[in-house]
């Protein structure tokens, strides 16, 4: 049984699942799935949509199963890596806050 890895990468117009295995000392990629993103205008202020993106990450892993490569590990990489920045924190619907304190 070969081992996969899944690594999502999730930018600021797009975002894909890349899976990989290892076998005979070669590494293979294949792209598993992709899906659209960019931000959204909330409240006069533009803002990832994270249940958009926590959606598109569960459709890919579920490509996956599909395919009957389930995953051994799983990697993600952001655009701007991740939601802090500066002095002020991202909360999880994409709005501008400062930390406590």
């Amino acid at each position: 049984m070969e081992n996969y890895y899944l690594a999502v990468d999730i930018g600021a117009s797009s975002g894909r699942h890349i899976l990989g295995t290892v076998k005979d000392g070669t590494i293979s990629l294949e792209e598993i799935y992709r899906f659209e993103n960019g931000m959204k205008k909330k409240n006069g202020h533009l803002c990832w949509d994270v249940e958009s993106l926590f959606h598109e990450i569960k459709m890919g892993m579920k490509q996956c199963a599909v395919q009957g490569k389930i995953p051994c590990s799983m990697g993600n990489r952001y655009l701007g890596g991740g939601f802090c920045s500066a002095g002020q924190r991202r909360t999880a619907a994409g709005r501008r806050g400062r930390l406590p304190g």
